[in-house]
């Protein structure tokens, strides 16, 4: 983009729509995610693993 003759006000602009778009993608498969585990528990996994697990999901997501 800065090759093209954009400013940097519209490539950031961009890059903050990009970033917008991954974390709202981020949020549904986290979301499908758990809703997954609480329809479907692993049975190998006591509720505390499962809950412990989710948590972990929810940790890495960036902010």
């Amino acid at each position: 983009m800065a090759d093209q003759g954009r400013s940097c006000q519209e490539i950031l602009h961009q890059l903050l729509a990009i970033r917008s778009a991954a974390h709202q993608a981020s949020l549904i498969l986290v979301e499908k995610h758990a809703l997954e585990c609480l329809r479907h528990p692993d049975p190998s996994m006591s509720p505390e693993e499962i809950v412990n697990d989710a948590i972990g999901v929810l940790a890495k997501m960036p902010y």
